[in-house]
């Protein structure tokens, strides 16, 4: 305990106000073309192809976005399979893009599957 906060004429604590925070502003959906290592990105495009892979020791579910611009991978490690994401399926995924085997990657993305049109 403070000492000070037990001295009977003590000057009162100052309340502190929370700071309030900027809206986030949210990452600019993008072609995959466009897309440089360490950005954070939104994508819409559709799954080529999906299946399992080892990173590590641990398996990874990955799969290939494509949008007519370019590719890039999605891994999510630790996992098999994922129920919904399967090829010809239009999703968006957001996340920040990094490099895996010198391929454009994003790892444990946030993802929604897209409507069909």
């Amino acid at each position: 305990m403070n000492a000070l906060l037990a001295l009977p004429d003590a000057p009162a604590r100052r309340r502190v106000l929370p700071v309030p925070l900027r809206p986030r502003t949210p990452p600019l959906s993008r072609k995959i073309a466009g897309i440089r290592p360490q950005s954070q990105v939104v994508i819409t495009g559709t799954i080529r192809q999906t299946g399992t892979i080892t990173v590590g020791s641990s398996p990874a579910y990955h799969f290939t976005l494509v949008d007519g611009s370019g590719e890039l991978d999605a891994l999510f490690l630790g996992w098999r399979t994922i129920r919904g994401l399967r090829p010809a399926i239009r999703v968006t995924v957001e996340g920040r893009a990094g490099t895996h085997n010198g391929r454009l990657t994003l790892w444990n993305p946030r993802y929604r599957i897209e409507p069909a049109d």
